[in-house]
C-alpha cells in the first residue's frame, strides 16, 4: 500500500476509533480536502470538527482553503474570519483570507487584505508574494516590483535567494520574456561565480526551460536549460520526488517538440508504470506532460483522457488551460470554451506561479470562441491578451496570429 493510501487508512481509523473527536476529524477533513484534493469530502469532516470544537482556529484555517476550493467563498471568509478572531497575531489566518478573496476574484478586496497582514507581520513572505502577485494581475507593475523588491532584502536568506523569481513576474506577464531571461542569466552568473545557493541554477535554468517550451516554441533552448537543470538537481542534497518527474517531463516534452514524439511518449508512459496509484503528485505532473506530448503528435482524443485525469486529481489553472487547448484541437468546442473561462476565471496558487500562460489562456479563449462562432466574445480576449502584451518581444507567434485572427474578425462584422 502506498503512502497515501496509508495516510488515509490511519486518519480514517482515527476517526472511527474517536468520532466525536474534533482533532480527529479536524486532521482527516485537512488531509481529504488540501492534501489529496477531495474537497468535498474534506468538507464534511472539517464542518464537523468546527462544531466539535467552536474555538480551534487549525480547523477554521483548514475549513476555509477547503471550502474555498469548493467555490463555497462565503464560508470560506466566515472561517478565515474566525481564524483571524481566535488568533490575530498569527499572520497565516489573514494570508489566508487575502488568498480566498483573490480565489473568488475579488482582487481589489485581496489587495486590502494582503495589506492588513502586512501592517502587522511586515516580513511575511507569503503575504508579500500574494499581494505583488495580485498587483501584477491588476497590471500594477509599479506597485507590484516594489512589493517583490522587498523580497529581495528580506531578513531570511532563503527569502532573498528565491526572489530572483518574484522579480521577473510583472515582466513575464507583460510577453517581456527577453528581459527577464536575462535578469535569470544574471542571477545565475552571480550565484554560480561565488559558489552560492545551488538551488536557484536549478531553479532558474528550469523557468527558462518551461518558458522556452510552453511560450516561446523553442524546444531546442528549452532541453538545453532543463539538462541542465536536471545536472545541477543531482547535485542537491535535497530533492522531492515532485522535482524529478517535473524535470522528467519537461524533458520529455522538449524531445517530443523537437521530433522525436515515440521517445517522448515512451519516456512518460515507463515513469508512470513504474509508480503507485497512490502517488498523485508525480501521476498527475506525468498526465499533463504526456497531454503535452500527444497535443504535439496531433491526437488530442488522447491529449483529452490525460488531461481529464489531470483535472480529477487537480483542477487547478494550468489543468484547466491545457485541457482546454486539449478540447479545442479534438473539435470539442463547447467543452473548450468551458474549460478555458473556468481557467481564465481562476486565481488560485497555479495561476499566480504561471503568470504569463494566465495571460496566454485569453488567447486560447479567443480562439474557442472564435470556433463557436462567438465572434464578439473572440474579439474582446483577443484584444485583451493583444493589450497586456501590447509591450511584448517582437515575434511571438502567439501575438502575430492573435493580431491577423482579430482583423479577419473585424472584417467579417
Amino acid at each position: 500500500m502506498g503512502r497515501i493510501l496509508e495516510a488515509d487508512e490511519q486518519h480514517r481509523r482515527a476517526v472511527e476509533l474517536a468520532p466525536y473527536s474534533a482533532e480527529a476529524n479536524r486532521a482527516y477533513g485537512h488531509f481529504l480536502g488540501y492534501g489529496i484534493g477531495k474537497y468535498e469530502q474534506g468538507l464534511e469532516y472539517l464542518n464537523k470538527a468546527v462544531k466539535l470544537n467552536p474555538r480551534d482556529y487549525r480547523a477554521y484555517n483548514s475549513l476555509s482553503m477547503t471550502a474555498a476550493l469548493t467555490g463555497d467563498f462565503d464560508r470560506a471568509l466566515w472561517a478565515s474570519g474566525k481564524a483571524i478572531e481566535m488568533s490575530p497575531n498569527d499572520p497565516f489566518p489573514y494570508r489566508r483570507r487575502s488568498y480566498v478573496l483573490a480565489l473568488a476574484g475579488m482582487l481589489d478586496s485581496a489587495v486590502v487584505s494582503y495589506k492588513e497582514c502586512l501592517a502587522k507581520f511586515p516580513h511575511y513572505e507569503d503575504a508579500l508574494s500574494g499581494l505583488g502577485d495580485v498587483y501584477t494581475v491588476l497590471r500594477k507593475y509599479e506597485q507590484a516590483d516594489s512589493v517583490y523588491a522587498l523580497l529581495a532584502v528580506h531578513p531570511d536568506s532563503v527569502v532573498r535567494d528565491g526572489a530572483w523569481d518574484y522579480r521577473t513576474k510583472t515582466l513575464r506577464h507583460q510577453g517581456r520574456f527577453r528581459e527577464a531571461m536575462e535578469q535569470m542569466e544574471a542571477v545565475r552568473r552571480e550565484v554560480e561565480a561565488g559558489g552560492g545557493y545551488a538551488n536557484v541554477s536549478y531553479r532558474t535554468r528550469r523557468r527558462q526551460g518551461d518558458l522556452y517550451i510552453s511560450i516561446l516554441d523553442d524546444p531546442h533552448s528549452a532541453l538545453i536549460q532543463v539538462d541542465s537543470a536536471a545536472y545541477v538537481l543531482d547535485l542537491l542534497p535535497i530533492k522531492t520526488p515532485l522535482e524529478c518527474a517535473t524535470i522528467e517531463g519537461f524533458r520529455a516534452w522538449a524531445i517530443a517538440a523537437m521530433g522525436d514524439i515515440q521517445k517522448g511518449k515512451t519516456m512518460l508512459e515507463s515513469f508512470i508504470s513504474k509508480l503507485d496509484p497512490s502517488e498523485t503528485n508525480r501521476l498527475r505532473t506525468y498526465n499533463l506532460f504526456l497531454a503535452q506530448v500527444y497535443r504535439y503528435a496531433g491526437e488530442y482524443d488522447r491529449a483529452c483522457q490525460f488531461m481529464e485525469r489531470r483535472l480529477e486529481y487537480n483542477p487547478d489553472f494550468s489543468a484547466r488551460m491545457y485541457a482546454g487547448v486539449s478540447y479545442l484541437g479534438a473539435g470539442r468546442v463547447g467543452e473548450a470554451v468551458s474549460m478555458l473561462e473556468a481557467a481564465v476565471s481562476t486565481y488560485d496558487y497555479n495561476r499566480f506561479t504561471y503568470l504569463d500562460e494566465a495571460v496566454l489562456a485569453r488567447y486560447y479563449l479567443g480562439q474557442a470562441y472564435e470556433a463557436a462562432g462567438r465572434k464578439a466574445d473572440a474579439i474582446k480576449q483577443y484584444e485583451t491578451f493583444l493589450d497586456i502584451w501590447k509591450n511584448a518581444d517582437e515575434g511571438l507567434k502567439s501575438v502575430e496570429d492573435a493580431k491577423q485572427r482579430l482583423e479577419n474578425l473585424k472584417q467579417k462584422i
